[in-house]
């Protein structure tokens, strides 16, 4: 993998029903991401914590958490990564 590798993927906060197309790169971690989506569409998600909220993803599925980089988990173009509240 290019240390400079980026997907496109589709955002979608169930909460707002509002979807996103995003370039994101595949060189970070889950949590990485999970906190700048936190920060840039308001989600709190630090606020709330896993036991309220997460982040999943659909092709593949996976929950993204943890230091794991976006390439182990098998992001690609086309993966969903969605917001959801329990």
């Amino acid at each position: 993998m290019d240390e400079n590798e980026k997907v496109l993927v589709n955002f979608i906060n169930e909460d707002t029903g509002q979807e996103h197309e995003l370039e994101i790169p595949l060189g970070i971690t889950a949590n990485a991401l999970v906190l700048a989506l936190s920060r840039a569409y308001g989600l709190h998600i630090e606020d709330y914590g896993s036991q309220e909220c997460y982040m999943a993803c659909e092709h593949p599925v996976c929950l993204l958490t943890g230091n794991r980089q976006l390439s182990d988990l098998g992001i690609r173009n086309g993966s969903q990564i969605i917001f959801r509240r329990k």
